[in-house]
Order: structure tokens, then sequence, then C-alpha cells
């Protein structure tokens, strides 16, 4: 039985369709896979690791779908709504365990690129 979504995604063949939208090329496994493995590098040099929280602010599609996966595969992972107030975006549950990051990052269909931490939620 599969248990984690690493091992949900690890057993599609390589050149299967993972996400994708009309008019826009579609990623495939292969491609999801080593784009989760870039991500999480990123996260670990910036020392994000597994227990973090990360929230993704991206308006739905499969920019949205693809980060989501990649980083919820490196982090504990919360999707907003773009569409919040800035006041809604300020809350970010504590924890003295868990820590809880910002991050600014450039999601295209086949990569993500992690520019920078804006500021630890703590």
């Amino acid at each position: 039985m599969k248990t984690t979504l690493h091992d949900l995604i690890d057993q599609h063949p390589d050149h299967a369709i993972a996400i994708g939208e009309p008019g826009r090329e579609w990623l495939t496994y292969a491609g999801l896979r080593s784009m989760a493995t870039s991500v999480r590098q990123s996260l670990r040099q910036f020392g994000i690791g597994a227990q973090d929280r990360v929230a993704i602010v991206l308006a739905n599609g499969s920019d949205m779908a693809s980060a989501f996966v990649t980083i919820a595969q490196a982090a504990t992972t919360a999707p907003l709504n773009p569409s919040y107030r800035e006041d809604e975006f300020a809350f970010c549950p504590k924890s003295k365990v868990l820590k809880c990051y910002n991050i600014m990052c450039l999601p295209t269909w086949d990569n993500i690129e992690i520019l920078t931490i804006l500021h630890p939620c703590e």
C-alpha cells in the first residue's frame, strides 16, 4: 500500500501525463518527479524541512497543482486563496515545534524556482 505522496507519484510511468491544462504543454510524471527533487533541494537550502509549514498563494491551475504536489513532498503545505486580504495572510498558526514560512516562488509548468523566504511566521 502506498503511504506517501511521493509513493503515489513514483508508481506512474515516466511518460504518463501528470498535470496540465488546455493551451499549455502537459507535465509528465518524470518531469513532476524531477521538479519535486529540485524543489526539495531548494527548500532544504533555505533550512525548510519536512516538519515546517509552507504557504502557497497561487490561483487555481496547473501552476498551483505542480507547486502544491512538489512542495507537499518536502514540507507541510497549505494552499491559500490569492484573493485574501493582507490581514488574512497575516494569520499563521503558532507552534513551539513547527516553523512556518512564506516563500516567494516562480512556478511554471515545468519548474518552480524558489526566489526568497519572505519571513518566518514565528
